[in-house]
């Protein structure tokens, strides 16, 4: 594992997933925040808490559809937050069938909200009022595929109303998002059309916070396009009124799996995107970095 100490950029807070975390011990979790302590972050994203396809919640859930994890992530993650000083943002649901469905269907998109809502609820009053809490995450990722058309971009704007709005009835904290452009994938919109359906898609959302994935890692971008797609996004951002953040991607792909990229490969990408975002996310230093493990 590669040593890394962050002195030259400044990650605010680091996504971890469910499948990894969701057994996690509160002394585990301990463990993990003070791996982030040591490089200078003090916010974990959980990036969700329950599983709409498979039906299981990693929380102690009343929901008669849904099973509960064996351990309370949530309650374990919060209590060692609470423990080391650290804030947590807690990720709503996951379903593989937004690969397959997402905006595509607005049946299904719809019914998806409705129980995002449900057990948002339910998670609201059972942990609601613990001062960790930092905000929000949805964890459903629109991209230029899913934004490419007007009735796919209605759906969307309609899931995250939807979903936001439910949020804010109940609580003043920050809602936070993810979303990504594949300028490799299919050429469906380009940098400049993605501003303006991003807009589209997002107008009159209760969304405070859009971490655009800079892909790198993943390969779906390259180092020439991110500051035109940075650029771009920062237009249709500040048109509403929504701060821009990048989600920095710390891992590479090297012969065919996903390794630990270097802090200098994060160090020129942030110099290319410095003058779009407020500040950096990382996906993911608790995965990539964690000498923890």
């Amino acid at each position: 594992m590669e040593e890394l100490n962050l002195k030259n950029i400044n990650f605010e807070s680091s996504f971890i997933q469910a499948w990894y975390a969701k057994d996690f011990s509160k002394k585990r979790w301990i463990d993990e925040f003070s791996m982030l302590k040591e490089k200078n972050i003090n916010e974990i994203i959980l990036q969700s808490v329950f599983d709409t396809l498979n039906k299981v919640c990693f929380y102690e859930t009343n929901s008669i559809e849904f099973k509960k994890n064996s351990v309370d992530m949530i309650k374990n993650c919060l209590d060692a937050a609470k423990e080391t000083n650290s804030k947590v943002r807690i990720g709503l649901g996951e379903s593989k069938l937004w690969w397959i469905l997402g905006p595509l269907s607005r049946r299904w998109i719809l019914k998806e909200a409705c129980t995002n809502n449900i057990l948002f609820n339910e998670i609201f009053e059972k942990y609601g009022d613990n001062k960790v809490i930092s905000g929000w995450y949805i964890p459903y990722e629109l991209s230029d595929y899913f934004i490419a058309t007007k009735t796919q971009r209605k759906n969307m704007n309609k899931f995250l109303k939807e979903i936001s709005e439910n949020i804010k009835r109940k609580s003043d904290l920050s809602i936070m998002i993810s979303p990504y452009f594949n300028i490799r994938g299919p050429r469906i919109l380009t940098i400049r059309a993605w501003e303006k359906a991003l807009k589209e898609a997002l107008r009159g959302c209760k969304i405070d916070i859009l971490a655009l994935q800079d892909s790198i890692g993943a390969g779906f971008n390259t180092l020439k396009n991110i500051e035109k797609l940075f650029l771009h996004t920062k237009r249709a951002t500040d048109d509403l009124d929504v701060i821009l953040y990048a989600d920095t991607e710390t891992f590479k792909k090297k012969g065919g799996k996903l390794v630990s990229a270097s802090e200098e490969e994060f160090l020129e990408r942030a110099n290319i995107i410095r003058n779009y975002v407020k500040g950096h996310i990382a996906f993911s230093i608790n995965h990539y970095q964690n000498d923890k493990n």
